[in-house]
């Protein structure tokens, strides 16, 4: 990785250097795969508001 990667680059690093899907990851993190796939586009996790 270099300083240059974006956040949504170091997750897919990070995940695939742990052999996970992305499916795997979004089981893992108790998120839906639809976040998991924005959060590595770059796009960020929407917040609930209450």
């Amino acid at each position: 990785m270099n300083d240059d990667s974006s956040p949504g680059d170091r997750l897919r690093e990070l995940r695939r250097a742990r052999g996970l899907t992305q499916e795997g990851l979004a089981e893992r993190a108790n998120l839906s795969l639809g976040v998991v796939k924005k959060l590595e586009r770059g796009g960020g996790a929407r917040r609930e508001r209450w």
